[in-house]
C-alpha cells in the first residue's frame, strides 16, 4: 500500500472512531449545566455542534458522490447557520443528537470506506467548492477528517469554558 493510501486509511479510520470519542466525552460529563453553554458565550451549545455534524455527513456524502460521478462539479455549500436552526438542535438533548450524527455517519462512511484508497486517479479526481475553491476527492476526505476534529475540539473547549 502507498503512502498516501495508508493516509486515506487512517483518515477514514479517524473518522469511524470519532463519533465514538464524542460519546465518551458526553457521558463523562458529571456537570450537566455544561449542555447549556454556548461556545464563546453566544455560540452553538454542544447539541447544536453535534447538529452541525449530522447535517454535514449527508452533504460530504452528496459531495463525494458528485466528485466521483461528474466532471470538476460545483459542490453544494449550504449555510451551516441556518440548517442548525432548522434542525432545531438547541432544543435536543446531546445524546440524542449525537445518536442522530452516528445514524448519518454510517452512509457517508460506508460509501467513502467502499473506494479503492489505492486508486490514485480516482481520488485526484477534482471539484470545486463555492467558497474555499478547487478540491480533489482526496482534499475533501482531509477536510472531512478535520471538520471532525475540529468540532470535537470545540466540543471540549464549551465543556472547559
Amino acid at each position: 500500500m502507498t503512502l498516501q493510501a495508508l493516509h486515506r486509511s487512517w483518515q477514514l479510520d479517524a473518522m469511524a472512531k470519532n463519533p465514538v470519542i464524542a460519546e465518551h466525552i458526553l457521558t463523562s460529563i458529571t456537570d450537566t449545566s455544561v449542555f447549556n453553554k454556548r461556545d464563546g458565550g453566544d455560540g452553538w451549545t454542544i447539541s447544536e455542534v453535534l447538529g452541525h455534524l449530522v447535517d454535514y455527513d449527508p452533504i460530504f456524502h452528496e459531495r463525494a458522490r458528485l466528485t466521483i460521478e461528474e466532471d470538476n462539479p460545483l459542490l453544494p455549500a449550504p449555510d451551516q447557520d441556518e440548517l442548525v436552526i432548522q434542525g432545531k438542535y438547541a432544543q435536543q438533548g446531546a445524546l440524542d443528537v449525537l445518536k442522530l450524527w452516528q445514524e448519518k455517519r454510517a452512509p457517508y462512511l460506508n460509501y467513502m470506506t467502499s473506494l479503492a484508497v489505492d486508486d490514485d486517479t480516482l481520488w485526484s479526481r477534482p471539484a470545486q467548492h463555492p467558497r474555499r475553491g478547487a478540491f480533489t476527492l482526496d482534499g475533501l476526505l482531509m477536510l472531512y477528517a478535520w471538520h471532525d476534529t475540529n468540532h470535537i475540539y470545540q466540543i471540549v473547549n464549551i465543556i472547559n469554558e
